[in-house]
């Protein structure tokens, strides 16, 4: 139906004027409902941000989700995202 793609999670705590890729996943996406997405150590916790999922098909559409989310601690390393 959308011949696969690729997607990518990234994270901007600028209200969306720069985002920070965070992980990629190159083609197959999304195959899987679910993905664990490792979260760097060196993002600040207690801050504001926005998390975006952008999807890339193989069909050449593009799609974009932000949900915003406040990470609550520093030790964080993985979150869940079910697309």
């Amino acid at each position: 139906m959308h011949g696969g793609g690729s997607c990518q999670f990234a994270v901007s705590y600028d209200q969306g004027k720069n985002f920070a890729v965070i992980a990629s996943v190159m083609g197959g996406c999304p195959i899987d409902l679910a993905y664990d997405i490792p979260i760097p150590s060196t993002l600040p916790a207690g801050k504001k941000a926005l998390f975006a999922w952008s999807w890339f098909n193989q069909l050449g559409n593009r799609y974009v989700l932000s949900p915003h989310l406040a990470l609550r601690s520093p030790s964080l390393h993985l979150v869940s995202f079910a697309g």
